[in-house]
């Protein structure tokens, strides 16, 4: 349920944890806010030309459960206008049989540390299951010294781990993706801003409880880590850009206007 551009190497928290490392290639990201039929229209001039990502023919509908971290004075949030940013994230993955169906956490979830400048961006994870991510971000397992090549994912993770970086948002959103080499288009529908939530387990219920918040809209990302052909360029000429504005940035945006009503956002342990 992940997707990785190239394997840096497999680590091993002493001794049982195995999660793989991996550096996503450079990418430019593209991102509209759309209707149900502005995504069908855009969809419908994409199609034979991209193939259906399904990671699990058994349960071929993705939702995606993403858990966002900050610092005590929101120093990421307030990056989000700046021309370079950073998210750090742990993004659990889950599936269901159909799009009506109960989503069920699956045994993939991935810790990410999403760099930005303008529309390019660069992506560092871990990847493994969900008692792996644990042990990486409160049983010391960032240590190892195989993710020292990645200062950024290694320093993200023990930020964690010492309360530095604390979670703040949870967004949960069903996921429609569709690639070819170089390019990856996702759909995401069903958006819901939760307060943070704890890590879940494999089978268990993935839509969270505490939501504040549902979005109508739908959100089309077009990322590229090579130059669009002429067919993609028109496509995208049928939507509108939203400009840097992630899930992140409304999420958090909707937290702050009902902070006064509701207290402050619970972390969650």
């Amino acid at each position: 349920m992940h997707r990785a551009s190239h394997v840096v190497g497999t680590v091993a928290d002493v001794p049982t944890t195995a999660y793989r490392v991996a550096i996503g290639e450079p990418e430019v990201e593209h991102r509209f806010r759309v209707d149900w039929m502005q995504a069908q229209a855009f969809l419908g001039c994409v199609a034979g030309r991209l193939t259906n990502d399904v990671y699990d023919p058994d349960r071929p509908v993705s939702f995606l459960l993403t858990t966002y971290f900050d610092t005590p004075d929101q120093r990421l949030w307030n990056s989000s206008g700046n021309v370079g940013r950073a998210r750090v994230r742990l993004r659990q993955y889950a599936s269901a049989v159909t799009g009506d169906s109960t989503a069920m956490i699956t045994d993939t979830c991935a810790f990410e540390v999403k760099l930005s400048i303008f529309e390019s961006r660069r992506m560092a994870r871990v990847v493994g299951e969900p008692r792996d991510l644990q042990r990486l971000l409160h049983g010391g397992a960032w240590r190892d010294p195989r993710l020292t090549e990645l200062r950024a994912l290694r320093h993200a993770a023990r930020a964690v781990g010492t309360g530095k970086l604390r979670p703040v948002l949870t967004t949960y959103f069903r996921r429609l993706s569709r690639s070819a080499p170089g390019i990856r288009v996702t759909l995401d529908d069903r958006i819901a801003f939760a307060r943070p939530m704890p890590l879940g387990h494999p089978g268990q219920r993935a839509e969270p409880g505490d939501v504040f918040r549902k979005d109508d809209q739908l959100v089309l990302e077009v990322k590229l880590s090579a130059a669009p052909p002429a067919w993609l360029t028109d496509a995208m000429r049928l939507v509108r850009l939203t400009g840097r504005e992630s899930k992140f940035h409304d999420g958090m945006l909707n937290a702050q206007r009902i902070r006064r009503s509701t207290g402050p956002m619970r972390a969650a342990v």
